[in-house]
């Protein structure tokens, strides 16, 4: 008779391989704590799973985990971005998507996630100007062109806000969330 084992190897792939977050974590478990983990992939992998099962203390300790193995790769400060973006930890995640940008200066969507994060700590100015790197790097962007909109028309700049209203329903035409942003404006415009 034949008995499989599991090794610490072994449940690392299964975590790459997208594995259920138990077996992840009995992955994660066989990292001795007093050493930087080994396997920047498996830690990723975990915490992206955590993430997307809402356990936001433990992906974000195994994106920790990630960043002390790998401190410069990119996808793991996009993930702790994006994390931290939506636990509301805004000047984190406005630093962890700067060091992104620095190892990966041409991604529009990290560009767009600064902006997104700067605009809602209330930094408008550069905001707008991250929305418009990445809409320079991916002109087709219709999000970006919205959420440019929507900072145009937080700065008070109606004209501008439609234009970049006009721009994401010519990429995206009749797109509802654009439309409506649009007509919030035109109808504040005409009040004045």
């Amino acid at each position: 008779m034949r008995v499989l084992t599991t090794t610490p190897r072994h449940a690392c792939m299964h975590v790459a391989l997208g594995a259920t977050p138990p077996c992840a974590l009995h992955a994660s478990a066989h990292h001795d704590a007093d050493r930087p983990p080994r396997r920047y992939d498996a830690h990723v992998n975990l915490g992206a799973t955590l993430m997307d099962t809402g356990e936001v203390q433990m992906a974000e300790h195994a994106f920790r985990r990630a960043v002390e193995a790998e401190p410069g790769h990119v996808a793991v400060h996009s993930y702790l971005a994006k994390l931290m973006r939506r636990e509301q930890r805004l000047p984190e995640a406005a630093r962890h998507y700067k060091v992104a940008i620095s190892l990966t200066p041409v991604d529009p969507a990290l560009y767009f996630g600064l902006g997104t994060t700067l605009a809602l700590e209330g930094q408008l100015g550069r905001a707008a100007e991250n929305l418009a790197v990445a809409i320079a790097l991916a002109p087709a962007n219709e999000h970006a062109y919205n959420q440019l909109g929507v900072v145009r028309d937080e700065q008070q700049r109606p004209s501008e806000a439609v234009a970049a209203f006009d721009a994401a329903l010519v990429l995206r035409p009749g797109w509802d969330k654009a439309s409506q942003n649009r007509e919030g404006v035109m109808a504040r415009k005409v009040s004045r």
